[in-house]
């Protein structure tokens, strides 16, 4: 399962899914660094290109959990990396955007919940 933390917002089926329905990287990279992460969507926007880390030839996005400030890293493909940074440079990363933006793409991408 990818990232370190314990459920994942998106399984291995539902992905490329949503991806295909992205009509931008920054779309694109939303979904990956939910699908990576796990993260909780209030931190999303506290994410920035500084919490991507290479570290020698993998590349990892690092954050802390508010409640506890438990340091806490998923590991992104590196063929992946524009997208989410992408994102990660974006300045559309209100909890609003990223709700709208999920509830369209996952009921273009056939989600029913």
């Amino acid at each position: 399962m990818p990232g370190n933390t314990k459920f994942a917002i998106l399984d291995d089926k539902f992905l490329p899914m949503m991806i295909g329905v992205c009509e931008t990287e920054e779309q694109r990279g939303l979904v990956y660094v939910l699908y990576y992460t796990g993260i909780h969507g209030s931190l999303l926007k506290t994410l920035t290109k500084e919490n991507l880390v290479k570290e020698g030839p993998r590349y990892y996005i690092q954050w802390r959990r508010p409640k506890t400030q438990k340091a806490l890293q998923a590991p992104i493909p590196a063929e992946k990396v524009p997208t989410v940074i992408a994102f990660l440079e974006s300045k559309k990363r209100s909890i609003q955007w990223t709700n709208v933006v999920l509830k369209d793409l996952a009921g273009k991408a056939g989600y029913e919940g």
